[in-house]
């Protein structure tokens, strides 16, 4: 049985649908396990290795295991309303390219700075307004889709930066962080303050007696509670954070501690991957996580300079927004088709 607290401890988790495949894989694991023990230990009693039937039920196990995660993992990747999502997704994240190529922005921060603004005016959502909301259920191969249906949250926004940023030329991962307190931006678009709430409830909380505070706070350095984006670019390591509009350095006296101008701890985890599904794509940054960055102060400088640039050209975005709107609903409507297929 899978204890209760991590699904009260872990909110980025999809843990309901993980709970559900968890079940269905157990289940038949035990009944296969059941019939080829009984079949075996037939086998094995006849050439005198009982042992022999443990070590060939094991490696069927594991593979009808490995076989059933492949087949999941596809039909999120070929299916036809997945592929019909990401195509429209790879039009919007080629537009924004060339929304950046249009007001000249090549470095990290001004793309950024473009991606927040954009973000905070509604203009990555549907309704043109945005609500910061931890979905519970999402396909976690279009995380980043999720942001255009006008209800998304950390996973969501960092993985479309993430993706944004790739699309730019760079190289970008999103990092798994922990953090006690967060807050999203208020101003430009609609936020749910039941967000910051909640996650400060899970530190209060000791999950009904189970586990004491501190075996919380344990857990959450180790495998993170949010989610933020990694980028670099000419030897330079980025770490950025659009729905708190925050931008970090890695903190050079600390260990996987990241630092900016606000008050409050935010720690890279120990945890080896991100939590939704780009464990390899993490491995391959991890190596930078140390390299040179530019000062937080000189980011900043750039970083509200772009911001008033892009204000003062909206006019740019509302082209963007005309041009992709109608994708944005497009999506939308695709995963609510999924959503009724689960």
């Amino acid at each position: 049985m899978i204890n209760p607290s991590f699904y009260k401890i872990f909110g980025n988790i999809e843990y309901e649908r993980t709970k559900e495949i968890l079940k269905d894989v157990q289940k038949k694991i035990e009944k296969i396990n059941l019939e080829l023990f009984c079949a075996l230990s037939g086998l094995s009693i006849y050439r005198h290795s009982l042992s022999t039937a443990y070590a060939l039920a094991g490696i069927t196990i594991s593979l009808i295991y490995v076989s059933n995660e492949i087949y999941r993992q596809n039909m999120q990747i070929y299916s036809k309303e997945f592929l019909e999502i990401k195509t429209l997704y790879d039009e919007i994240t080629k537009d924004f390219h060339k929304m950046c190529e249009t007001f000249g922005f090549k470095e990290p921060v001004e793309i950024h700075a473009l991606f927040e603004q954009s973000l905070r005016r509604g203009y990555f959502s549907k309704t043109k307004e945005y609500e910061y909301e931890n979905i519970s259920s999402e396909f976690e191969n279009i995380m980043g889709a999720y942001t255009f249906t006008g209800k998304s949250a950390c996973k969501h926004i960092a993985t479309l930066e993430k993706d944004i940023m790739q699309q730019c030329g760079m190289k970008s991962s999103t990092l798994n962080v922990y953090q006690e307190t967060m807050q999203p931006l208020k101003n430009e678009y609609k936020s749910n303050n039941q967000v910051s709430t909640k996650k400060k409830e899970i530190m209060e909380e000791t999950t009904d007696g189970l586990l004491d505070l501190e075996e919380i706070k344990a857990l959450l350095r180790k495998y993170g509670n949010y989610l933020i984006t990694m980028v670099v670019k000419d030897g330079k390591v980025n770490f950025f954070d659009a729905p708190q509009g925050r931008i970090y350095k890695l903190s050079k006296n600390i260990p996987l501690l990241l630092l900016d101008f606000f008050p409050g701890d935010t720690e890279i985890t120990t945890q080896e991957s991100s939590f939704i599904g780009t464990k390899k794509e993490y491995k391959n940054m991890k190596k930078y996580l140390h390299l040179n960055s530019t000062a937080l102060s000189e980011d900043y400088a750039l970083y509200t300079n772009t911001s008033y640039i892009v204000f003062n050209n909206r006019d740019i975005l509302e082209k963007f927004y005309k041009e992709n709107k109608s994708k944005y609903i497009e999506i939308d409507n695709k995963i609510k088709e999924l959503e009724k297929k689960r």
